[in-house]
């Protein structure tokens, strides 16, 4: 009778263990998806903020090609008047 109690409760406790490590591998493999996906994250932020640089860059760059433009266009303003 004590042995049946006893083999009741070792298979109870057995049972909560392999429940308990269950629980405890989901948990770390959701800790090593979250990590993941931080990792992506931080990927894509180094990406977006190389390309935010890129198109302020290229803002600049058409800022001064329309002066440069206006510039030139006021010359040819000038040059035509000058030819009438």
């Amino acid at each position: 009778m004590v042995f049946k109690t006893i083999s009741k409760q070792l298979a109870s406790t057995n049972l909560h263990t392999e429940e308990r490590r269950n629980e405890w591998q989901s948990l770390m493999q959701a800790i090593s998806e979250v990590k993941n996906i931080e990792i992506d994250l931080d990927r894509a932020t180094v990406q977006c903020n190389d390309l935010n640089r890129k198109i302020i860059l290229q803002k600049e760059q058409q800022k001064v090609i329309k002066e440069k433009l206006a510039k030139i266009d006021a010359i040819l303003d000038t040059l035509k008047n000058e030819i009438k």
